[in-house]
C-alpha cells in the first residue's frame, strides 16, 4: 500500500502534465496577510493572476476484503482557483483546464502503479467534478473549483507493528487426534504425538 505522501506526491505529478495549470500545491497554503495569501496562489506568468491548487485528503475507509487483507479507499480532493475576468471568457478558460486535467488522470487511473484501476459498472472513473461557483479568494472575485478523487489499495488486515509474533499470525498451525473407529481390543493407549497437522496459510491477493 502506498503512502499519503506517495500518493498525495503522484496527484500533483499527474496534475503538472496539464500545460498552464498555475501554481501547485500540496496542500492548503495560508498567510496571515491577505497579500502574502494571495501570492502564494498568484500564477508566476508575468500576468500576476490568481491562478493556483491545492490537494487534501477528506476522507478514509478501512473495508474487509479477505481474511488477511482490507481495502482501503481514500478520498481527494483538488481545489483551484483562477481570477475572474468576463473580457477574457475566463470561466471558459477555467472549463477547460478541468477537462485536461479529467483526461490526465484517466490516462492512469493507477497513478503510475500506486493504487488500483478499478471499473466497475456504476462507480467513478478518475476526477469527479463537484464544484464549480464565483468565489471571493484572498480579497479578488475568482472561479473556484472542487475536484473529487477516490484512490483504492489493499494492506494487511493484521498490522506489523513490530511485533514478530503478528506476522507468525497469518500461519495456523493446527495438530489433530483421530478418535478411533469401531471397537479395537485391546484399547491403543494414549500418547502425545498426533495423528495428523496441518498447516493453512491466510490469503495474501
Amino acid at each position: 500500500m502506498a503512502t499519503l505522501e506517495q500518493l498525495r506526491l503522484a496527484i500533483g505529478q499527474r496534475m503538472a502534465t496539464v500545460p498552464d495549470l498555475g501554481v501547485i500545491h500540496p496542500y492548503e497554503r495560508y498567510a496571515a496577510a491577505e497579500a502574502a495569501f494571495r501570492d502564494l496562489y498568484v500564477w508566476g506568468n508575468g500576468k500576476k493572476e490568481v491562478r493556483g491548487w491545492f490537494i487534501r485528503r477528506t476522507a478514509y475507509r478501512e473495508t474487509s476484503y479477505l481474511s488477511s487483507r482490507t481495502m482501503l479507499e481514500i478520498d481527494w480532493q483538488i481545489r483551484g482557483y483562477m481570477s475572474l475576468q468576463d473580457a477574457a471568457m475566463s470561466e471558459v478558460v477555467m472549463d477547460g483546464l478541468v477537462e485536461q486535467l479529467r483526461a490526465a488522470f484517466k490516462r492512469d487511473l493507477t497513478l503510475g502503479g500506486l493504487v488500483v484501476d478499478r471499473r466497475e459498472s456504476g462507480q467513478p472513473i478518475g476526477l469527479q467534478l463537484a464544484e464549480s461557483a464565483p468565489y471571493m479568494f484572498a480579497g479578488i472575485l475568482c472561479h473556484g473549483i472542487a475536484l473529487n478523487l477516490t484512490t483504492i489499495g489493499y494492506d494487511d488486515a493484521i498490522p506489523d507493528a513490530g511485533d514478530p509474533g503478528l506476522g507468525d499470525f497469518k500461519i495456523f498451525h493446527a495438530n489433530w487426534d483421530i478418535p478411533v473407529f469401531g471397537n479395537v481390543l485391546p484399547p491403543l493407549p494414549a500418547d502425545d504425538t498426533a495423528d495428523a497437522t496441518d498447516h493453512v496459510i491466510m490469503e495474501t491477493d
